[in-house]
C-alpha cells in the first residue's frame, strides 16, 4: 500500500487457489503475523473483530 508516494504498508501471500486462515501471509519485511504483531491467528482475529465489529 502507499499513499502520496509514500510506502506505509503491505503484505504478500503466494498466490493459490484457496488459503488457509492466516497461512502464507507476511509482512512487506517478510515477517509472518505472528512475528509481527506476537498473537497467533485465532487470537488477532478475535481481537480485531471485537474491535472492529
Amino acid at each position: 500500500m502507499k499513499t502520496d508516494d509514500k510506502i506505509i504498508g503491505g503484505y504478500s501471500r503466494i498466490n493459490f487457489k484457496e488459503v488457509k486462515a492466516g497461512a502464507n501471509i507476511y509482512s512487506i519485511d517478510g515477517r509472518t503475523l505472528e512475528e509481527f504483531t506476537g498473537l497467533d491467528f485465532q487470537t488477532w482475529r478475535e481481537s480485531w473483530d471485537k474491535k472492529y465489529k
